[in-house]
């Protein structure tokens, strides 16, 4: 019976030293890291099916900061146009938009094409002009170039963080980049808000990828 007890309490002692260990090897990884590693490696069905986007949007934001040139490379996979990749990017970070909706905003409304109806054929509802890669509204920024990359990026990601600011959600920061005010709220921008959800949603599960990759998980 003494020595039952004796094992017991080793056994005791032996699962006391692992919780230990794992609190504080989970204080010391950070709250990021405990996010992240707690979805990769995963089962790609499962990701799917369990993942919500807007649990990580700020810290994937955090981990390309501090490796931007990978995923540079990275998206330019998706986005193919190394400039347009690197500078929507490298804005969105600078301006704290999610990269991934910035990326599908671009996505949905140009299909990542820079020169998006130049020739001015598509024309909205209310007769104003959507521009560029970003879909830049004309009356919405009548000032700056379209074509410009580097202005139009700087305008169109610093316009989507002011609704941001204004509305404090992100769901809502992109429903009015869309339609632009309450007043002009219809069921385009809430179909427009899905379209780009469902794009950012396939985009953190490239990230995810990505994010095994760099960290050698196959």
């Amino acid at each position: 019976m003494k020595k039952n007890k004796n094992i017991i309490l080793v056994t005791l002692g032996f699962v006391a030293a692992i919780i230990f260990i794992t609190i504080v090897l989970g204080i010391s990884s950070g709250i990021i890291a405990k996010k992240i590693q707690s979805i990769v490696p995963v089962n790609i069905v499962e990701l799917k099916e369990k993942y919500l986007p807007p649990i990580i949007r700020e810290d994937i934001n955090e981990i390309v900061i501090h490796n931007a040139s990978f995923f540079i490379n990275k998206y330019n996979q998706e986005i193919g146009n190394r400039t347009l990749t690197e500078r929507i990017i490298i804005i969105s970070l600078e301006e704290k938009v999610p990269i991934n909706i910035a990326i599908a905003t671009a996505f949905v409304e140009s299909n990542y094409n820079p020169l998006f109806n130049k020739n001015k054929k598509i024309i909205n509802n209310d007769d104003s002009i959507d521009q560029g890669v970003m879909g830049q509204n004309n009356r919405s920024f009548p000032k700056v170039d379209p074509f410009d990359l580097e202005k139009h990026l700087r305008a169109t990601i610093t316009y989507l963080r002011g609704k941001y600011e204004k509305y404090n959600s992100w769901e809502q920061a992109i429903i009015f980049y869309n339609c632009g005010s309450e007043a002009r709220l219809g069921i385009d921008a809430l179909n427009h808000l899905d379209r780009i959800l469902e794009k950012e949603k396939k985009l953190d599960i490239l990230f995810v990828s990505y994010f095994n990759e760099l960290r050698g998980i196959e």
